[in-house]
């Protein structure tokens, strides 16, 4: 109980700053999952987009055929699946098949809603 207020001393630790540096050095050393984009999230122009895949499939697919031959097919995605719907004739649902197979975060096409017109 002697002693006054103005005996007591805060002195300056180093711990908030030895924690930040030693944070950005471990950021460094293990990158942190949120600073890529996963493969099937990376839209047309290299930005994150949740449709980004189906979106690119999409685009694949008008610079390889005309209007008219995908008119009725809609893409879609789920997860690194590519998920495709509508009608279209065989031969040609072979060859989106393969372009969506080439994808870049495309692990598997689903067709189950095709109906081909053959």
């Amino acid at each position: 109980m002697g002693s006054s207020p103005s005996t007591l001393e805060c002195k300056p630790t180093k711990t908030a700053a030895s924690s930040h540096s030693s944070t950005s050095s471990n950021s460094a050393l293990y990158p942190s999952l949120f600073q890529t984009i996963p493969p099937e999230r990376v839209g047309l122009n290299g930005e994150y987009d949740h449709s980004g895949l189906a979106k690119r499939v999409h685009l694949a697919f008008q610079q390889a055929f005309s209007a008219e031959q995908i008119q009725s097919l809609a893409v879609s995605q789920r997860g690194r699946v590519v998920v495709l719907k509508g009608q279209v004739s065989g031969k040609l649902l072979r060859q989106l098949v393969e372009i969506s197979a080439k994808s870049h975060g495309a692990t598997d096409v689903e067709t189950y809603a095709v109906t081909c017109l053959d």
